[in-house]
């Protein structure tokens, strides 16, 4: 189902505001600066895209390293959304939150939920943290298939 909905979540995107995007928003790319600063650093993938589509990949970064079941990730995503736009209110921009949403549910959607199950990871013999890691990305695989089809 999600497949073929791609086609559409994607021209959807088109219509959603658009700004600055880091593209590569993995957790180690943020650092702290001095005084409460963050800092982004490895640009390379900067682009125009809808706001809010960071947030995705961010929160998949996240869900790698940290065990959380399927309703704490739609917690994480919901208040990593709330702090961003809480963010952009502070420097005076307004943003539909449900466009931010939008844009977060399928970019993690595009990026991850077909690759959830992929691995480069050394097999352990089933046991260990390759099979941690594996549960780790179905259980975000099966919060970004939810999130992408309760779009349409």
């Amino acid at each position: 189902r999600l497949a073929s909905a791609m086609p559409t979540l994607l021209d959807r995107l088109e219509g959603l505001p658009q700004g600055l995007s880091h593209g590569d928003a993995a957790p180690d790319n943020f650092l702290e600066g001095g005084e409460g600063a963050v800092v982004a650093i490895d640009w390379s993938y900067a682009s125009l895209a809808p706001i809010g589509s960071d947030l995705g990949q961010l929160v998949a970064g996240c869900v790698e390293v940290e065990d959380r079941t399927a309703s704490e990730t739609l917690e994480l995503i919901d208040s990593v959304i709330e702090a961003f736009l809480e963010g952009l209110t502070g420097v005076g921009h307004d943003v539909d939150p449900l466009s931010v949403k939008e844009a977060c549910a399928t970019y993690l959607a595009t990026r991850f939920v077909f690759s959830a199950l992929l691995s480069d990871a050394p097999e352990t013999g089933g046991t260990g943290a390759h099979v941690e890691v594996m549960r780790r990305r179905a259980t975000l695989g099966r919060v970004g298939l939810d999130l992408a089809l309760a779009l349409l």
